[in-house]
């Protein structure tokens, strides 16, 4: 069974001072709570799909879509910055991550920082990451 990748990404997220110093990291979640005090800024990470399978090698091409929320257009596209900067470092270094029992091997920006609005009038901007994932649940 594929390990919860969504979950690991999120435990990442929720990690990164920069990103929780404008998230709370109760708010960095992958299901998104009837949230009556929006707009606020969130983060929800949901599994989107992917291609599968990589050969015969034991790792599995997946995505996650990830819409930032903000009280305004500005502070969802800041949040959005601050959610690719903890996936994918601009130093160059390695975009890997264990948690949760699931090794990513690697993250992607796919499309990115796509400014929309909810159908209750609130901002958020959505992103979508490639994700490489190793198939088999490893103990942390």
């Amino acid at each position: 069974m594929m390990p919860d990748y969504a979950a690991a990404i999120v435990s990442r997220l929720r990690a990164d001072a920069a990103l929780t110093a404008i998230v709370p990291a109760s708010r960095i979640v992958m299901e998104m709570p009837d949230a009556k005090g929006m707009p606020q800024s969130w983060v929800l990470v949901r599994k989107a799909g992917g291609t599968g399978a990589i050969g015969s090698h034991p790792y599995h091409r997946t995505r996650i879509d990830v819409h930032s929320y903000g009280a305004t257009g500005f502070e969802a596209f800041r949040v959005s910055r601050a959610v690719q900067a903890a996936l994918i470092p601009t130093e160059r270094q390695s975009t890997r991550i264990h948690a949760h029992g699931c090794v990513i091997a690697s993250v992607a920006m796919e499309a990115g920082h796509m400014g929309l609005e909810a159908q209750e009038g609130w901002p958020f901007v959505l992103s979508s990451y490639a994700l490489t994932v190793y198939e088999v649940e490893v103990p942390v």
